[in-house]
Parts: structure tokens; sequence; C-alpha cells
């Protein structure tokens, strides 16, 4: 599907969507990317740069489709920046980038994982710039390594282009301008002036192979959603989810499926640094006593201030060499690698910047036990459904168990927002897990739980809702990697099925909804 040459100077930022079985969607609400640098500034601004490094494999089939985008990655020395060659288009002197010539330049890229984490931000305005093919492809491969419940693989993506959805793009804005309408409260919190390209991602309809878990194809869309967003830092791209949609009008434009659900929108290209008040306000965090207990909910804790980690993956190589590991060794896990951990759970994307997140870290053995308890009664459960289910986790063992609960309270105030909760935390659980994969320590997110034991052994309050419980430790296996799709089916063009829907129409807005709009616009930014 995303084969075939793409010339340099042809303008295209591609679109994705994100689709999935009875999940929502949410915008996240966070800052633009602080400046890294005078020469990336400058770029941006100018609307010059176009980076492009070597493709990564697509891999054939079975064991090499499977391992075909890490068979040539190698682990990063530490601390040691990539030099990648990028070709840079000059713009000609009357500001044109068709009629500018290209350079190849080297460029020292800060790929460490922990570094990529801590540095990713929210994109919202984009230089008139170009994102290659390539490029794009190694934003999709990124997805593809995504975790999921029994490997399920939910996440399904349709690309729209510009030049090839001219239709298409239009209905699809509309769609967005009627949803901020009826959504009257979140227009006064989001403006998107100079929004220019989208990106939308789509999930389809598989949880998790067992009973009592409705959101896995949710928390396999964040988890990929993450995994891009990571990736297209990297390539020194920002980007921006939307999930602030009307979602049946836009499963109908997109022709998909009544079951599926649709997930979201991520718009990506070239990011042009702005200093608002707002990215000023979205860069702050809650430390990590406000959001990290030990043992039970509210238990609060003094955490080691973070140290400089010792990554030994790049974050290219951590996403596509992360695996769910459930055997661990007996060498315990100090606090400055938890440390570590929670930090970069911590700063995760969310919507509206809310941070719904909250971490229980779990080293007493007797609760390690309940939790077991309430894993092992959800696999038998299961086994007599005659479902298989997740093969099982020693939780009593492994060094540390983390768990992640969301808080529902703290979710985005418009149509469909009452998922991102769960998107937030996700988002949280994939940073956790790839920076583990990065110190070479092995983890697992455990879902299939009975819940009710699971909370009361972790004194969850009613209004959290449980993720889940990762285990973490280093590694006593070395799981193979499992079967991925290729990029042409996880990816598709100009609609679910290869081409557009129906174009649903627009409602105009209610009178009294256009006479009450002043009260929640913010007029001060006129």
């Amino acid at each position: 599907m995303l084969g075939g040459a793409q010339s340099a100077d042809q303008r295209w930022l591609p679109l994705l969507y994100l689709v999935a079985r009875r999940g929502r969607g949410v915008r996240e609400g966070e800052g633009l990317d602080p400046p890294r640098g005078a020469r990336r500034r400058e770029a941006a601004a100018a609307g010059d740069p176009r980076r492009e490094g070597s493709s990564l494999p697509g891999g054939a089939g079975g064991a090499d489709r499977a391992r075909g985008s890490e068979r040539d990655a190698a682990a990063l020395s530490r601390g040691q920046p990539r030099l990648q060659q990028h070709p840079v288009q000059v713009p000609s002197r009357d500001g044109r980038l068709d009629a500018g010539e290209t350079r190849v330049v080297t460029v020292a890229l800060d790929l460490r994982t922990s570094h990529v984490i801590r540095e990713r931000r929210t994109v919202r305005t984009f230089a008139d710039a170009p994102v290659t093919r390539d490029t794009l492809e190694r934003i999709i491969d990124a997805a593809r390594w995504a975790p999921s419940a029994g490997n399920a693989q939910p996440v399904r993506l349709i690309v729209l282009r510009p030049e090839t959805d001219r239709a298409t793009l239009p209905a699809l804005q509309a769609i967005a301008q009627e949803s901020k309408r009826i959504s009257s409260y979140w227009v006064a919190m989001f403006r998107p002036t100079g929004v220019r390209e989208y990106v939308i991602v789509a999930d389809p309809s598989r949880s998790g192979g067992y009973a009592g878990d409705r959101g896995g194809h949710l928390v396999a869309a964040a988890a990929a959603i993450q995994n891009m967003k990571l990736q297209l830092h990297a390539e020194g791209l920002g980007a921006v989810l939307y999930t602030h949609w009307i979602e049946e009008k836009a499963k109908m434009l997109l022709d998909v499926p009544r079951t599926w659900s649709f997930i979201g929108l991520l718009c990506l290209g070239w990011p042009v640094p702005l200093d608002t008040k707002e990215r000023r306000a979205a860069l702050h965090r809650k430390s990590l006593e406000q959001i990290a207990f030990v043992d039970r909910f509210g238990n609060a804790s003094h955490w080691p201030p973070p140290q400089t980690p010792r990554d030994e993956l790049d974050i290219t190589d951590a996403i596509r060499r992360r695996r769910s590991v459930r055997r661990f060794t007996d060498a315990p896990l100090d606090d400055a690698r938890v440390t570590l951990l929670l930090e970069s759970a911590r700063w995760a994307p969310s919507a509206g910047n809310f941070q719904p997140w909250r971490f229980i870290v779990v080293r007493d053995r007797a609760v390690r036990e309940r939790l077991q308890r309430a894993a092992d009664l959800a696999r038998e459960a299961n086994a007599d459904l005659g479902l298989s289910g997740e093969p099982r986790v020693d939780l009593v063992s492994a060094p540390v168990v983390i768990a992640i609960t969301a808080d529902p309270q703290k979710i985005g105030p418009h149509v469909h927002g009452e998922m991102t909760h769960l998107i937030g935390a996700s988002l949280a659980a994939e940073n956790l897990w790839v920076q583990a994969t990065a110190i070479t320590l092995g983890a697992v997110l455990v879902r299939q739980l009975v819940h009710d034991l699971a909370r009361a052994a972790l004194a969850v309050p009613a209004d959290e809702e449980l993720l889940g419980v990762i285990a973490i430790g280093e590694p006593a296996e070395a799981p193979p990697a499992t079967r991925r799709l290729d990029r042409n089916e996880l990816a598709r063009e100009h609609g679910f099925d290869g081409h557009p829907g129906e174009d649903p129409g627009i409602a105009p807005l209610p009178a009294v909804w256009r006479s009450e709009r002043g009260i929640f616009e913010d007029r001060s930014a006129r």
C-alpha cells in the first residue's frame, strides 16, 4: 500500500485514522516542543528541513515478518548520539521550496529512550514542509510493534493524503467543527490555529481473548499511538491526537464498520515552536509524591531524585525489542530504577493535561499474594468458559509490581470523552514499558484479574478505575518476537476498505447554542 517512490519535493503530510470496537476518544492538551537548539528552531520555522534516514525493513512473512524490523537493530552505546544523513531542501530566492536545491547534511540525534520520552511534546502548529514516505513507514512500523492482549493486534490505520482525498478531508474538517460546536466548553480550551494536515489512527474490534476485558482494544490503540509519537519525536516531527469526534459521522465518512469504534485522529508534521501560555501551563507535571504510592492507594512515599539514566537501547530499538516477559530472576530492583520508570510514565500525554494516572509500587509480599489470587481466579473462570486468556505471570516472585489506576473524573469534557482516562493511563503504561526495555529490564502488563479482589488488595477507591498491574524485573527468559502485521495489513488508504464512505452531512448549529457560545469562548485571544 505504501510502496513506490516518493519525490522529495512532493508536498503531503499523511493522515491516519484509528478505529476500535466500543472505544471512544480524546484530544490531548499538552504543550509544544521546547526549543532544542538553534538549528532545529530555524529549520522548523522556515519550513525547510527534509530529514530522511534508511527505511526499516518491512519483513516478508512468517518468522521474517515477525523479526524483520529488529534483525539489523544494534544496541546504541550509552550516551552516544546517532549520526544520520538527511536531505535538507534549501528554499530558492523567491522562497519556493520546490525550486530550491537539496543538500545532504549529517545530523546528530539524541535518541536515548529516556531523553525522547521526556522531551516529547504535543505540537499543534506545523511548518509547510513534506513528510517523506520512508519517514511515514518508520512511524507506522513503530505502531506494528505495540503490545496487545493475546497479540490480537487490533489497531488499523487509514491513511489520507491531500492530493488523493480532496473530497474526504473537507468533510472530515466539517465533522470536527460540528463536534466542537456541540462541546462548547472545550472550544475555549483549545483553538487549533495553524494546524494543517492530519494523521488519523484506528483500532479494530478485538479486546483480549478473555472475559471481563472490554477495554483491551483501547489499551492496544493507546500503545500504538504512543509508539508512533515517540518515533515521531525521534524523527524531529511533532503530533497532536484528537478524539474529539462525532463518531458515527466519522465512521460513515471513512466506511468504518458499525461494530468498530473510532479512536481518534493523529495530526503530524514539522513543528513550529510557539511560546504561548497554554504551552507553558501544559508543561506542569504532578510530582511523584502526588501520584506514586507504596503497597496501597494513597500511601505516599518519598522518592529519590531521578538520576541520569544509562539507556542500553535507543528509542527505535527499545520500541521494537519490547517483549512480554513473564519470568524474572531473583535480582532486586533498586529505588533508583523504579523512580526512572515512574518518571517515564509521568511524562505521558493526556487529554487536557489532566494526568489521570496513579501508580502503586507493590513490594509487600502479602499484597502481591492477594493480587496473584485475583489473577489466578480470573484465569480459572476463563478456562471454564473455554477461553485461553493470557499466560500465567508469577506476581509473587516478580521483584516489583506496579499497579496503574485511572481517574474517570479526569476526562476530556467533550463529545465521546468518557474513555480518555483509560487512554491516558495506557499511554503512561507504554512509556514505562519501553523505558524498562531500554535499561534491559523485562516487564508485562497483566489485566486479566478479578478486579474487585485486586482493588481490595490495593485499597483502590470506588471512584478510581484499575487499568492493570505491570510486573517488572531482570528477565529470566528471552521471548521470541511474535508475528506482526505487515504495513499493508495495518495501514489502508482512502477508507477502511480502500475507498471512502458517504458524506454524512453536517447539522446546523441550533439558535440557542449560537446565542450561548460567547459564554464559553475565550475572547481575550481575539
